[in-house]
């Protein structure tokens, strides 16, 4: 879009770029995990995927890399647990934050609680099905 922002999907097509969340610390998030992951695993960084391609629609061609981290190995995992904590929990208190999963978690209880509303025809079509 000249430079600017737009919330046209149009103008990406026509030779714009998603922006990175966050923005240039986002941007460098992003980087950080592309070369751990293309890095490490020898596989083609995002710059190099479009050759690979085969126009089919399916998952790109990439490789996947797991990263385990002890926390023991780096002091009191005891520590690193509460403080780890700690911090979730100051997160979650704030006003306007969300962490993630937490509205599915909270939505889980009702459907326990509730159960799932469907619309009528559909029970019907699915008791149907199942006869």
């Amino acid at each position: 879009a000249d430079g600017n922002d737009t919330t046209d999907p149009a103008r990406i097509l026509d030779g714009g770029a998603l922006l990175p969340f966050g923005g240039y610390k986002g941007s460098n998030i992003a980087m950080m995990i592309e070369l751990l992951v293309a890095g490490l695993s020898g596989q083609d960084f995002s710059f190099e995927a479009e050759k690979n391609d085969n126009n089919d629609g399916g998952p790109p061609v990439g490789g996947e890399l797991m990263l385990a981290m002890d926390p023991a190995r780096f002091g009191d995992s005891e520590h690193w647990q509460d403080h780890s904590e700690s911090f979730i929990n100051r997160l979650g208190g704030m006003e306007g934050s969300r962490l993630p999963g937490t509205r599915r978690h909270e939505r889980r209880g009702v459907i326990e609680a509730e159960g799932v509303k469907i619309p009528e025809t559909l029970h019907d079509q699915c008791r149907a099905f199942m006869s």
